[in-house]
């Protein structure tokens, strides 16, 4: 496609595992950019030093 006529694309979202979203790209064809980080690589308690308060 010629640069002074850009490609337009819908303005679908796609909804990631982790809740953010990303729309599509012109650059690629108008195909959903990628998610950054995959909900199955998360691991929200991997070097975490968080501990629960206690009730007294």
């Amino acid at each position: 496609m010629p640069e002074d006529n850009p490609q337009a694309c819908t303005w679908d979202i796609k909804i990631c595992d982790d809740g953010t979203w990303v729309y599509r790209a012109a650059n690629r064809d108008c195909e959903f950019d990628d998610c950054l980080v995959e909900f199955a690589e998360q691991n929200p308690h991997q070097h975490s030093n968080y501990t629960s308060p206690t009730l007294r």
